[in-house]
């Protein structure tokens, strides 16, 4: 079995795990609080009932989840191990898999 070399480690992975969180929080925070209870509460007025009191604050709680399980993917995909097989084996590694694949 040929031996692989590894693809280096991102450089900066916590600030790119930050990044991730900031990019997934923005849009989730403005969808899920800002947008949603609006669009519920238009179609919940023509059923006849009204929202729960807290739907906003779990819908900030469901925005929170969602960022971190992101940024718990980007931490994840920057192990030097896992970057290197998405390299290889799929688009989003860290270089592009014709790359990769060239140091087998």
């Amino acid at each position: 079995m040929a031996r692989h070399a590894i693809v280096p480690a991102p450089e900066y992975p916590a600030k790119r795990t930050l990044r991730t969180g900031l990019a997934v929080a923005i849009p989730a925070v403005i969808a899920l609080v800002g947008v949603l209870p609006e669009i519920l509460q238009i179609v919940v007025d023509e059923l006849g009932g009204h929202l729960p009191d807290g739907i906003r604050l779990w819908l900030l709680g469901a925005a929170a989840v969602l960022t971190a399980v992101a940024m718990a993917v980007t931490r994840i995909m920057a192990i030097p191990i896992v970057n290197d097989w998405l390299s290889r084996h799929s688009p989003f590694g860290s270089e592009p898999s014709y790359v990769a694949r060239s140091r087998e």
